[in-house]
Order: C-alpha cells, then structure tokens, then sequence
C-alpha cells in the first residue's frame, strides 16, 4: 500500500516521510507529551480518544497519532471503537468487512479482523458490522479480554470513540483505558460542552491525559519560517505547529483486497 503526504487542507489524510515538517513536527510533539503523561508505565499503554461533539478531529488525531508513534518504533494497534459511525477505515484506504464489532460478538477471531495499515508498526482493526448495542458491547467483559490479548503483542492501544456527549459510548471503554485524551476544536468546542465531556469522566474516576486542541491560529513569531499556512495545536501546556485533515465520507472507499496481518 502505497504511503502518502499532505498536500493541502483539502488533501490527503496521513503524515508520513516527514515531507512537511510542522505537521510531523506537531504530531511528534504531542506522542512525546503523551509519553510523560505516564510516567512509570509498564507494558501496553492504552489510550482513549474522544471529543466532546462532532467534527472536532477526534479520528484525524488518533489517525496521525497512531502513525507518529508507529515511525518512532513502537508497536501499535489503532482500534476504532466508533461502531456506530466509524471512519478510520477510510483513511487507510481498508474496505471495511469485519471488524471490532464481530470479534466482541464472537462471530470471528483477532486473527481475522487484523489489517496492515501500509505504515510499519501499526495495525487497524475497522469497526466491523454495525451492531445494535454498540455501548454495550465496548464495556463488555469481550471487550476486555480483547484488550488484554492485544497488549501482549502491541506497545501502544489506540482507540476511537464517538462523541462523548452524544453518547456513552467513550464512558463504558474507559474503565479499560489507561487514560483519555479529549479533542476540542476552536469555532466548534464550546467551554460548557468541553466541561461536560470532562465531567463525565472524573465522575466514575477515569483519567484525563490532557486536551488536543485543534484549529487554533499560529502566533506571528513563527512566520519567518514559512508556516504560515499551518494551524497549531496545543496539548496540555505544550504547542506546536501543524494541520491534519479527513478523508472524504465515503463509507465504501478502500483496497479490494484487504492486507492482513498476525499476532
């Protein structure tokens, strides 16, 4: 599978070969961050992504998380836990057949729902089939064996959730995560709805990693390096530089013949 870079807002989805240096600057920046919001720990990290309403670039972060840490070396998997409107599928360009939602119901195995994602190190499973009780089946005891299986193989866990002022879906996952990572976006996060989606999880005590926070202009001070037509990010109280755009909402793009990959 052929690996591509972005060209421009309206372009492809996924940083690769460092060809623009704010974007994988910024994405190198925040899986840094990310590794000392866990100091200490051992094994597999687990980290959930989710955003407080639609069309904040929750996936578009996950997506380009995932392969920054996947060029860094480490082992990750990149789950997409959206089963009612899941979408990493697309940027991969993986037909989405089966899939997280068919292993949770036992209908096939890890070994079949596996894809090679066309970077080194990283591995997706798409949502599968849409089932009916999508948050049930996340907070699941399948779920969580699942999730132990996987972090015997893999150094990082990635998974993507819907909304979680939408629905409950992010809650019930959470209890497996290690931590959470929230993305707001500016012109569409509101603060009332940020700190509702921040409330639903210290209520029932999960961890809150820190905020991605998208679409924010640059400052001036960067200008005389050409990044002037990057936007910026910050996560937590660090900033860097960087854009990262969707794929388009086609829902049966993808390869024909589908890459797996093993255990």
């Amino acid at each position: 599978m052929k690996k591509k870079s972005q060209e421009s807002h309206r372009g492809t989805s996924i940083v690769a070969n460092g060809e623009i240096f704010a974007v994988t600057e910024a994405y190198k920046n925040l899986r840094t961050n990310l590794s000392f919001m866990l100091p200490g720990k051992e094994g597999c990290r687990r980290i959930l992504i989710t955003s407080s309403l639609p069309m904040e670039g929750k996936s578009t972060t996950t997506a380009n998380l995932a392969v920054s840490l996947a060029q860094s070396g480490q082992r990750v998997i990149l789950l997409d836990c959206d089963l009612r409107k899941g979408r990493l599928h697309n940027f991969f360009k993986i037909r989405n057949g089966k899939g997280l939602s068919d292993v949770l119901c036992g209908s096939c195995s890890v070994e079949d729902v596996l894809y090679k994602s066309g970077f080194q190190n990283l591995v997706l499973i798409p949502t599968g089939t849409t089932p009916p009780n999508p948050a049930e089946l996340l907070g699941s005891k399948a779920m969580e064996e699942l999730l132990n299986i996987l972090s015997m193989h893999f150094d990082y866990i990635l998974m993507d959730t819907p909304p979680v002022n939408l629905v409950t879906d992010a809650v019930e996952l959470s209890r497996y995560a290690d931590g959470t990572l929230i993305v707001a976006y500016q012109m569409i996060t509101t603060k009332p709805s940020l700190e509702l989606a921040i409330s639903r999880f210290t209520l029932i005590g999960s961890r809150i990693l820190g905020i991605v926070y998208n679409g924010a202009k640059r400052s001036g001070h960067y200008g005389k390096y050409g990044y002037d037509r990057y936007s910026k990010y910050s996560y937590g109280y660090y900033k860097s530089e960087g854009y990262y755009q969707s794929p388009p909402e086609d829902k049966d793009s993808g390869t024909e013949a589908n890459e797996k990959e093993s255990l």
